[in-house]
């Protein structure tokens, strides 16, 4: 199943949030974990592939393993 948009930007809006309840002290390492996986969701390389794989088909999902093979449609 694809990534959509707008399931990455609820994942982004989670992670945003769990970050916000951690510790500052203490979580120190989690949230500096988090702060890279949240820079990450919104740099705009990931941003392009979300897009990327949102524009597949079905037909180009199951042709998938040929088209890398290949390197063409």
């Amino acid at each position: 199943m694809p990534v959509r948009k707008k399931d990455a930007q609820r994942a982004l809006q989670l992670l945003e949030q769990y970050r916000a309840k951690l510790n500052h002290t203490e979580d120190r390492q989690l949230r500096h974990s988090i702060q890279r996986v949240i820079d990450i969701f919104q740099s705009n390389l990931f941003q392009a592939l979300i897009g990327t794989v949102a524009s597949l088909t079905t037909e180009h999902l199951t042709r998938l393993p040929h088209i890398l093979e290949t390197g063409r449609l």
